[in-house]
């Protein structure tokens, strides 16, 4: 009997019958829409083609829903035209409503034909709960699910206009590299944009606005959110200053990588001049707020900046003093550089510090613009430099031609006259080695994109290495220097 009353209702739906029948439930419906055959040639068979097994596993089908619950008046077959398409609201009321006011709903009731509706996210009759790891919405799938907008090709909104590949970015990121190997502790979109509440970064609503993405970051970062919210850069947020930097002008939207990563943002060559001084260099945002003036340039051409572009792990970044992100200015008794803290902050890397080594050190006496005695310190090096090497040239052009009226001489007469001792040539021979080296190994930190200096760090030369060698030049060129005045003031010869 059963068998005979769905083979009737197939007919009835394929030939259009003569009369009207009324569903009795899921099977009778099934009887139908589960049979591929019955809807070939309609465009829309992919919607209307019903797989009975995955609708029995999803959620509506574990619930024991029958069909017309979501397609209202279509248990009528043949089933009566002018129906509205079937809609969530009935149920999902609250979760339409969110839906209704997100950037998706906006962009659904503009007609934008590329707007997601439900089915698009979470699909049609195969309906998972996103607890499920085969749902399109699980934690772990999701950032796919989004990517079949947001990827690659670029999302085209109605106005012809592309948005970001978002998901480009985000694959690449440190949140994206979670999902993508299942680990689902990761963020995921949903836990940035919301589920269904997606709304604007300029909506003061929205989880992405400047004003509320430290309280987003803050759900896996709460520490970190603390510390933000104390500093000067969130306070001054918080006080209305849309120019002061959440976490995401830091980090990146969804590009987000590791600071060990050269790449990032955050990684110790790119802080002071990508990072930080996206806003310390920007001479608007300097006169704007009355900032100190020249803290990038003057970290930069320091010992400190020299050596952080040359990759030394060591180096002192601008975290390094001023900390991550609890960053507050000198006269804040809680800031690392205010005078009751600052030696601490320096005996991170300099164990012997006190106080008058820690106040030697600012952006202002780094500086060679706001520091005269830089200027001159410059000034005279450079003569130095100047002389001394020009001086070599003018004293090793009168040595030649010395030697080449000797060697005039010495070819007239048999007499000779030891010109350097053992000890002289060692004298000279350990000069121009070290004055060498202290060229090299100077010019190597002043000058750390060149080629040569690129080099001489494949070669074994980094910034310890470095370091040493230059010192130990120096030590060994002053000894030397001193040893050849006593030489002279001492010596008969």
């Amino acid at each position: 009997m059963r068998a005979w009353l769905i083979a009737f209702l197939s007919v009835i739906c394929v030939n259009g019958g003569v009369g009207r029948i009324y569903a009795q439930g899921v099977d009778d419906c099934l009887a139908c829409h589960a049979d591929a055959r019955s809807f070939e040639g309609n465009p829309r068979a992919a919607r209307l083609v019903v797989d009975k097994d995955k609708f029995a596993q999803s959620v509506h089908g574990v619930a024991g829903f029958d069909c017309t619950m979501c397609h209202d008046g279509m248990g009528e077959v043949p089933h009566p035209s002018g129906k509205k398409p079937a809609t969530c609201d009935s149920c999902h009321g609250e979760v339409g409503a969110q839906y209704a006011t997100s950037l998706h709903g906006y962009a659904f009731k503009r007609g934008n034909p590329r707007a997601p509706s439900c089915t698009s996210c979470h699909g049609v009759h195969d309906i998972l709960s996103s607890s499920d790891p085969r749902s399109p919405t699980h934690k772990v799938r999701l950032p796919s699910t989004c990517a079949t907008c947001h990827g690659t090709a670029g999302l085209l909104t109605d106005q012809i206009v592309k948005l970001p590949q978002s998901f480009t970015d985000y694959a690449e990121s440190v949140h994206g590299q979670g999902p993508g190997r299942g680990v689902a502790a990761a963020a995921a979109c949903a836990d940035c944009h919301g589920v269904h509440e997606m709304r604007g970064a300029a909506d003061p609503a929205s989880r992405i606005n400047p004003r509320n993405v430290a309280t987003t970051c803050g759900q896996c970062h709460p520490d970190i959110q603390l510390q933000y919210r104390q500093s000067i850069h969130g306070r001054a947020l918080n006080a209305g200053v849309t120019d002061s930097p959440t976490c995401t002008d830091c980090h990146g939207e969804h590009l987000i990588l590791s600071p060990r990563n050269p790449n990032a943002k955050t990684s110790s060559a790119n802080l002071a001049t990508e990072t930080c001084g996206k806003c310390h260099s920007d001479p608007v945002i300097v006169a704007k707020y009355n900032l100190q003036g020249g803290v990038v340039g003057s970290y930069t051409d320091s010992y400190h900046g020299w050596a952080t572009r040359r990759h030394y792990a060591n180096a002192a970044t601008c975290v390094s003093c001023h900390t991550a992100h609890s960053v507050l200015p000198a006269n804040d008794p809680d800031s690392t550089i205010s005078p009751a803290r600052v030696v601490a902050t320096c005996r991170q890397c300099h164990e012997q510090a006190d106080q008058k080594f820690s106040i030697s050190y600012t952006h202002e006496t780094a500086s060679i613009t706001a520091n005269p005695i830089n200027r001159w310190l410059k000034n005279i090096y450079i003569f130095l430099i100047i002389g001394v090497i020009g001086g070599m040239v003018v004293h090793n052009l009168v040595i030649m031609n010395y030697f080449m009226v000797e060697r005039r001489k010495a070819e007239e007469s048999s007499a000779w006259v030891l010109r350097f001792d053992k000890v002289e040539i060692m004298q000279h021979l350990l000069l121009t080695l070290t004055f060498t080296l202290l060229v090299i190994t100077g010019f190597a930190l002043r000058f750390p994109a060149a080629w040569w200096a690129r080099w001489l760090s494949e070669a074994g030369m980094n910034e310890p290495v470095r370091l040493n060698l230059h010192r130990i030049a120096a030590v060994i060129l002053i000894l030397v220097s001193l040893s050849h005045a006593y030489y002279m003031l001492a010596t008969r010869r």
